[in-house]
């Protein structure tokens, strides 16, 4: 006993003696390494900084028109207070311009790169890394920042929850590795909590965080599992009666209500599971090669193990877990870098069903676990210094330019989904997306095809109808347009479709009709900005100037960014 003490004992020396002597005479302070990784960022990513908002970014706060009244609850009263606190920040500096969202995006992807420089530099000194560690430390660092699987995350204004989640998880990661060769004091610990409290309320998948933490001390620890736990007790009793809270919410949300919010129709946690192999196996492929990449997969879910040679994916996923666990005393780099991948994807790729089987931003904190397994394959193959800088320099500039590609992209909604509508033609998601790009981009006739393609696919909807009716609208043919729309309205009336029906028969110059139907439209919302709007407009056209000077001024009470309105009291204004 008292023989494995001093073992013990004389490891954790060697640990910090190592750490001691690994440190750089000359190190840089943090602003250097900023400054140079935010310069580099801004080449690559400088196409997207100036794109448009994508997907779901116009369901976030700042595209709700009461944004510009609404009070500290309505920005942060959601599940993801603290991201969704960064764009209240953003509206209130610059309202809904889209490239000051893709800035904040782009610093708090270069701060979090140089977070994870000085995290894997910790890290490659408790590994005893046999390369020169501060430049495998940079090179991951530099692969963290210019993977072309970053770019989702970066470029899409509603990745930020990505990237907050991965600042304050690798901040707490960092912390907690500083704390090796010392007591988990009082004071670390709280701030280690805080922190993961921060990346979860910006995404709920930084919930993986305790079991990393474990995780890192199971492999890097020198002591026993008891001993770490005790010393750590501070820590990780907090953290297991937070654990255990959440999953008493997660089990209540299923027994409330017919369905959870999480729960994909027809998707049964094994099915998920089963399509998640083929997801985990193409993450690693685009680390490895990333080629083929998606805004929009558009995956569909396996429903057996022979659907699709769905088995050949679960073996693949076996034989990683067992070699995971062979290496764990032979290769333990490798073997912790892909365990981290792994438990870093449970809370996306596990059994919970989730709507969208892939998305490349969930990489945004995973890949850190595939970086660190390439380390341990350089490390192997032993290059000279100078070939390992030359090779890693020529593989980040590789990365870069590829990330370049697509980040031109993202510069434009119509280049996005038409990427995506040709490497998956049958995502009909992506069908719709290009059609409402080139109803934005006034081409209503490549409109009217998009949807058209989506009907062949799909059948006629009322999603579809809708859709058709706004591209025959756009595309001044307001007849077609108004009969898709009041087929809707027989089986679904709301006051958003009164007021566009009303609208269009006032295009017509039916404005018996058109007042018929947006008296309807605020009688169903008196909120209905566009109602109001457009009613001011049939008034201005009819002569009456005080009934649209009231209706416009109310449309610019509820919405003043109302572009209808705006104009229309514009020309009123012009022509007392």
């Amino acid at each position: 006993m008292a023989a494995n003490r001093n073992s013990r004992a004389g490891r954790r020396a060697a640990l910090r003696s190592t750490s001691a002597a690994s440190a750089p005479a000359d190190a840089r302070p943090s602003w250097l390494w900023f400054c140079g990784a935010l310069l580099i960022a801004g080449l690559v990513y400088g196409p997207a900084l100036n794109g448009p908002f994508l997907f779901d970014d116009y369901h976030l706060p700042f595209a709700d028109p009461r944004a510009s009244k609404a009070g500290p609850v309505f920005w942060i009263g959601g599940v993801r207070p603290v991201v969704t606190a960064t764009y209240w920040a953003n509206f209130l500096m610059s309202g809904t311009a889209a490239f000051s969202y893709h800035a904040v995006n782009l610093m708090v992807h270069v701060f979090t790169s140089v977070l994870v420089f000085f995290f894997l530099a910790r890290l490659f000194d408790l590994a005893g890394l046999g390369l020169d560690r501060r430049w495998s430390a940079l090179f991951g660092a530099g692969v963290f920042l210019l993977h072309p699987l970053q770019t989702e995350s970066v470029a899409y204004v509603t990745g930020r929850s990505e990237e907050m989640a991965g600042l304050f998880f690798f901040a707490a990661w960092l912390v907690f590795l500083n704390s090796f060769s010392s007591e988990m004091t009082t004071l670390r610990s709280i701030g280690i909590l805080l922190l993961a409290a921060a990346a979860v309320l910006s995404k709920e998948s930084a919930i993986s965080l305790p079991a990393i933490l474990l995780l890192t001390d199971l492999y890097w620890n020198p002591g026993s599992p008891r001993q770490w736990i005790r010393r750590r007790m501070k820590l990780y009793a907090p953290i297991v009666f937070g654990g255990l809270l959440g999953a008493s919410e997660i089990l209540h949300s299923f027994g409330t209500g017919p369905s959870p919010a999480f729960v994909v129709p027809g998707v049964t946690p094994g099915l998920y599971a089963l399509t998640q192999c083929r997801v985990i196996l193409t993450y690693i492929r685009l680390f490895l090669l990333p080629v083929g990449q998606n805004g929009d997969w558009g995956m569909r879910f396996y429903r057996s193990l022979g659907d699709g040679a769905a088995w050949i994916f679960v073996l693949a996923i076996v034989a990683i877990i067992a070699g995971i666990t062979w290496s764990y005393r032979r290769a333990r780099l490798v073997s912790f870098g892909l365990s981290t991948f792994l438990v870093l994807l449970l809370p996306t790729s596990s059994v919970v069903p989730i709507k969208d089987a892939i998305a490349e931003r969930r990489m945004y904190v995973p890949i850190i676990g595939l970086i660190i397994a390439s380390i341990w394959v350089l490390e192997q193959i032993r290059p000279r210094a100078q070939t390992l800088r030359v090779a890693t320099i020529c593989i980040l500039v590789i990365m870069g330019g590829l990330a370049f590609e697509r980040n031109e992209l993202w510069g434009s909604d119509v280049l996005f989904w038409q990427d995506s509508a040709d490497k998956n033609p049958a995502n009909s998601r992506a069908h719709v997306g290009l059609g409402d790009a080139y109803i934005r981009g006034g081409r209503c006739v490549d409109a009217i095809r998009e949807f058209e393609i989506v009907e062949s696919q799909q059948g006629m909807t009322d999603e579809m109808v809708t859709n058709l009716a706004t591209a025959y609208q756009c595309n001044h043919q307001p007849e077609l347009a108004l009969k898709g729309l009041r087929q809707i309205l027989l089986k679904h009336p709301s006051a958003n479709l009164y007021a566009q029906i009303g609208y269009l028969e006032g295009v017509l110059g039916h404005s018996g009709e058109s007042m018929s139907a947006l008296n309807e439209a605020i009688s169903r919302d008196p909120q209905n900005a566009l109602a109001y709007a457009y009613r001011g407009a049939v008034r201005l056209a009819l002569g009456d100037r005080a009934g649209a000077m009231a209706d416009l001024q109310k449309s610019l009470e509820i919405d003043p960014g109302n572009k209808t309105a705006a104009s229309a009291m514009t020309m009123l204004l012009k022509h007392p």
